[in-house]
């Protein structure tokens, strides 16, 4: 994530406002060993499903692809931490909060209401408002405005192709009436995320985030349940 200006944390100090343990500074370690400014971080089916923490890719516009560590699961936000010193808090695979940006998104109201919660049910006309702060110059109160289409579509994550239920979410600013667009893909059959390309404000970048140790339990799931039908014949 070298695209962001000098960051205001250290992984160090970040870390130790979510409590990890010497076991995920170890991870972190591991994980700043492979990472590059140039090249995309790839691992393989067999490392994330053998991993003791959750791991996502996420790489901004067309910049490297990272890894991020889950540092931290608590009243149903994930904190996810990189090596790099940025720290991404999704809820509902909604990026609600960042730590270590050149401008962090430091609150987002009204996420109960989010229509990312009740995915499966989905209404192909909702909407949701709400208002978000922002750490430079201590902006608050934007408003902002989203309504939710759904289509099928395809996506393929370590070469197993998924049926997905794909949330696209159009977004309106209230005082600029700019726009973007979020997407979301989840498992048709299961409900799990497992990719999503989100922007926190029409100008910021676009991160593609791919959830690639849930990619990975639904493979291993797949594989367990084909096997053990085989062995029924």
């Amino acid at each position: 994530m070298n695209y962001c200006r000098h960051f205001v944390v250290t992984a160090i100090l970040a870390c130790s406002l979510i409590a990890c343990s010497s076991t995920q500074y170890a991870l972190l370690d591991t994980i700043r060993l492979g990472f590059s400014a140039t090249e995309d971080v790839t691992l393989t089916l067999e490392e994330v499903a053998g991993s003791e923490f959750d791991l996502i890719y996420i790489q901004p516009d067309n910049g490297p692809r990272a890894t991020m560590v889950l540092a931290e699961l608590e009243h149903g936000q994930h904190k996810w931490l990189s090596a790099d010193n940025v720290m991404l808090v999704l809820e509902h695979g909604r990026i609600v909060r960042s730590l270590g940006l050149n401008n962090d998104l430091t609150y987002v109201s009204n996420t109960a209401a989010d229509p990312l919660r009740q995915k499966a049910s989905l209404d192909t006309n909702a909407e949701w408002r709400r208002l978000t702060d922002w750490q430079y110059r201590q902006q608050s109160g934007y408003q902002l405005a989203s309504v939710f289409g759904l289509e099928q579509a395809e996506i393929t994550v370590f070469e197993r192709v998924f049926s997905t239920r794909l949330i696209r979410e159009q977004v309106t600013v209230a005082q600029t009436k700019e726009t973007f667009e979020n997407l979301f893909w989840f498992d048709e059959s299961t409900g799990v995320l497992l990719q999503s390309r989100q922007q926190l404000a029409p100008h910021s970048p676009v991160f593609h985030i791919i959830y690639i140790s849930q990619a990975a339990r639904l493979i291993k799931a797949s594989t367990a349940a084909v096997r053990d039908s085989m062995d029924t014949l």
